[in-house]
């Protein structure tokens, strides 16, 4: 993987992000304000389209935001943990309601927010939101001065690179990040991706069936 946009861009990015989103204002988030279709001012759309060049998270369902605005209308059953309106669909566990659910999904948000800050990597494991979600939360929060988190946000990823299949995307980011050598952090997470993707082609071409 090669760096979609030079590193100063980058930090540029996560410096409108912040200015955006500062962490002192999380908790004042509306509904609205975090999910909306067709707005591309919401917390939703900075974390995976705006800011897609910090670490994707693309992929999977909207679900993995919690609760979010529907964009199709059409009627749906709620049933298997997720419940839905004309306006709006979310996991049951969150609350009864869009706004029960945002209200716990907000909560947990600012929890990996105010961890990541602290620099307590176990607690951003333990937070109930989704596995990408909760870790490009957990990087652009961090404490910019003391960086321990790589912008990679799946765990399979991090286990691919550190040869560990058993370890935490905590312990995997404490460990990587102690090996960065004061390196650009996306420079060094490009380098990181890298030997994920060679790694993975090996398998892919050991585990293939010879061609007759």
């Amino acid at each position: 993987m090669s760096l979609s946009l030079p590193p100063d861009q980058l930090n540029s990015l996560w410096n409108e992000f912040l200015e955006r989103w500062p962490l002192e204002r999380l908790s004042d988030m509306q509904l609205s304000d975090y999910t909306g279709v067709g707005n591309d001012d919401s917390f939703c759309y900075w974390l995976e389209s705006r800011t897609n060049d910090l670490g994707s998270i693309w992929g999977g369902s909207s679900f993995k935001f919690g609760v979010f605005r529907r964009k199709d209308k059409t009627h749906k059953e709620s049933r298997l943990g997720r419940s839905y309106t004309s306006d709006f669909a979310w996991l049951d566990k969150y609350g009864n309601t869009p706004d029960e659910a945002f209200s716990s999904v907000l909560e947990q948000i600012v929890t990996v927010a105010l961890s990541a800050r602290a620099g307590d990597l176990e607690a951003i494991d333990q937070a109930d939101l989704g596995e990408a979600v909760r870790w490009k939360i957990a990087f652009l929060y961090q404490d910019r001065n003391d960086l321990n988190i790589a912008p990679i946000y799946i765990s399979e990823l991090l286990r691919e690179i550190t040869d560990q299949s058993r370890i935490s995307p905590a312990q995997a980011q404490r460990a990587l990040m102690a090996d960065r050598n004061n390196k650009e952090v996306f420079e060094y997470a490009g380098e990181l991706l890298e030997i994920a993707s060679a790694k993975m082609a090996e398998k892919l071409s050991t585990e293939s069936p010879p061609v007759c």
